[in-house]
């Protein structure tokens, strides 16, 4: 199992990258509505990758029976689906004219 360090490290990477590439295509579409939503999507990840590490950090809430590989492989794949459904949302942005 990789390390917590190890893990933040991946966490934050992903999520600046994801950040930036909202903030590129905000910064392309002109539309208010679509700036707009893709702003939305930039605060939602913030928010998401706050609690994300508060979870890495703080293991202690983790069930009794849970051991710490399916703790953070629960994690990992809450992370996944997040960074698949935004850059979803991101490509049907890009996506309208």
């Amino acid at each position: 199992m990789a390390s917590k360090r190890e893990i933040k490290k991946e966490v934050n990477f992903l999520f600046e990258e994801m950040i930036a590439d909202a903030i590129m295509i905000r910064e392309i579409k002109k539309d208010d509505e679509q700036q707009k939503t893709v702003e939305s999507l930039i605060m939602k990840s913030v928010e998401k990758h706050e609690e994300l590490v508060t979870r890495i950090n703080h293991n202690e809430t983790r069930d009794e029976k849970q051991s710490s590989k399916q703790y953070y492989g629960a994690i990992a794949k809450e992370a996944i689906d997040f960074f698949d459904d935004t850059y979803k949302q991101l490509n049907d942005i890009i996506q309208k004219k």
